[in-house]
């Protein structure tokens, strides 16, 4: 794969989202990142604009920046999210570059395969670690909390990814990583 200074950049971007989307929405309550989703939708924007490594690699290092510089997430959360948030950056990228299918179809199965992964995840750590705070009613209430973040993204993700289509110097259906 060939970097380039476009792709470093555009990749800089997303993770300085990661950071300040969840600041930004934490403005409106301690429950906002849980309702609106903020970290995920730089994740799956990078997976979709600059290809499945790329968006994998944001989806991993985003949320532990972002519990770096403001201390969220943390707790389980800390441990769920770039497992998480990895698997959406890169099968975003893999459905749309690799399988070429459309925008749509890419996000929606990208954002099933990352919350059952988040399913599976939780009630692997209620198990090990005795957590009883996670289990199976804190999957469907995360994934019920979520529904606002999840419209929001089915909603701005494909405007954004058409949107960029036009815009030259940075089409989405380029391949990954070269400029």
């Amino acid at each position: 794969m060939k970097l380039s200074v476009r792709n470093i950049t555009y990749g800089g971007f997303f993770l300085a989202l990661c950071v300040v989307m969840p600041m930004a929405f934490h403005a409106f309550g301690a429950d906002a990142g849980r309702i609106f989703l903020p970290m995920h939708i730089p994740v799956l924007l990078s997976g979709f604009v600059l290809g499945p490594l790329p968006g994998a690699i944001i989806g991993a290092v985003g949320p532990l920046l972002s519990s770096a510089i403001t201390g969220m997430p943390a707790g389980p959360m800390l441990i769920s999210m770039p497992i998480e948030l990895c698997l959406y950056g890169l099968v975003s990228g893999l459905f749309f570059y690799k399988l070429k299918w459309n925008v749509y179809l890419s996000l929606v199965l990208s954002m099933i395969i990352g919350r059952a992964v988040l399913a599976g995840i939780l009630l692997v750590l209620t198990d090990v670690f005795h957590i009883k705070t996670i289990g199976p009613a804190a999957v469907f209430s995360s994934v019920g909390a979520g529904i606002p973040g999840i419209v929001i993204q089915i909603l701005f993700i494909p405007l954004v990814v058409m949107g960029l289509k036009k815009i030259k110097g940075l089409n989405p259906e380029q391949k990954a990583m070269e400029g």
